[in-house]
């Protein structure tokens, strides 16, 4: 039950099938909780997803709070070379920093090439022999990157101003998701889509 005007935060749990729920304030503590995730078949003790949007709001409360699951570790998706630097400073291994534009296809093939080559590695390492040339297992994304438009009269806003949007927040989600597709099939994956409203 939701009550306005409380601000609402995402809880992205580790379960089986992964999903965003929405909880009030008061309450959010409560809701998140260490939960032990069962290792791959292939020997690799880590699932690993793959959220944009980290630098700031929703994905940055996403990325403290996947980093406190056991198991679990969290691609994030930055736009921000900032960004990057301040989650590297986290010293965390189970956070990894991707720097994406979503807007741009080259930039969403990059960052799904790293998070590929950066699996194989661990598959390689918990496997001896194991990893180079196969597909590797991603257990989830969350197309998180977003942003709004300033709102006012439809007359006094640039055409522009929609276009981008949508490119960050329909196009890019759709490159996203395709450019990792391979390894969330490989792993029994979940894609999440985040909206406001």
């Amino acid at each position: 039950r939701y009550s306005s005007p409380t601000v609402q935060y995402p809880v992205l749990y580790s379960a089986r099938v992964i999903r965003v729920q929405y909880c009030t304030v008061p309450g959010t503590v409560d809701l998140y909780r260490r939960r032990t995730v069962p290792a791959y078949s292939t020997g690799v003790r880590m699932r690993w997803v793959y959220v944009t949007g980290c630098d700031s709001g929703f994905g940055r409360i996403m990325v403290e709070k996947i980093r406190a699951m056991d198991g679990t570790g969290i691609f994030a998706g930055v736009y921000l070379s900032a960004s990057v630097d301040e989650l590297h400073a986290l010293g965390d291994p189970s956070v990894v920093p991707v720097q994406v534009d979503v807007t741009d296809e080259g930039s969403v093939q990059n960052a799904a090439k790293f998070i590929r080559e950066h699996l194989q590695n661990a598959v390689h390492n918990a496997e001896s022999g194991a990893g180079a040339g196969t597909v590797p297992a991603l257990y989830g994304v969350c197309n998180n990157a977003g942003i709004l438009i300033n709102p006012g009269p439809t007359e006094w806003t640039p055409l522009s101003t929609y276009k981008k949007m949508m490119a960050v927040n329909v196009f890019g989600m759709a490159d996203v998701t395709r450019s990792v597709l391979p390894m969330i099939r490989k792993g029994k994956g979940r894609i999440v889509n985040t909206a406001s409203i």
